[in-house]
Formats: C-alpha cells, structure tokens, sequence
C-alpha cells in the first residue's frame, strides 16, 4: 500500500493449509530379502503438522496379506512367500 506521500507499508502472515502428515517406514528396508519363517521387524513413524505425533495410529498393510500390524513397531515371521509391498 502506498499513501499520499508516496511512502509504502505491508505486512505478512505465515499459514498452513491442512497438509497431510509424514509417515517414514525405517525398517524393513526396501529391498529386504527374508527367507519364510524369518523375523522381520516393522518401524514406523507419523507426524502430522496439525495434530503432532501420530505414530501410534499407524495401520500397516501388505499387498498380498492384507492388514499386518499397528502402531510404530511390531514383528511378524508368518508373511505369505513372495513379493510384498508394505503401506
């Protein structure tokens, strides 16, 4: 804004529309190769800018199992063989 005596003023504001939270997978690294009947250990972590930490509400899932855990951590040695790709 500019008044009569040619002097300019303004002002600024910082704001955040809604983003959606970030969410890490740690482990199992991509890639991993497990033979059947191995432990493999699922770590996980959520932040989300509005609500904070959110790790415990995380739902894990795999393509060929389904539902495979929650939470930030967990095991689990009874995954199908085969190729899985973990949400």
């Amino acid at each position: 804004m500019t008044d009569s005596h040619g002097l300019r003023g303004w002002d600024q504001v910082l704001i955040t529309i809604n983003t959606p939270p970030t969410v890490t997978i740690s482990a199992p690294a991509g890639g991993a190769t497990f033979n059947e009947g191995d432990w493999i250990v699922f770590l996980g972590v959520a932040v989300d800018l509005e609500d904070g930490e959110l790790t415990t509400d995380l739902s894990w899932s795999s393509n060929r199992d389904g539902h495979i855990g929650t939470g930030g951590s967990f095991s689990r040695t009874d995954l199908s063989p085969g190729f899985h790709m973990v949400t």
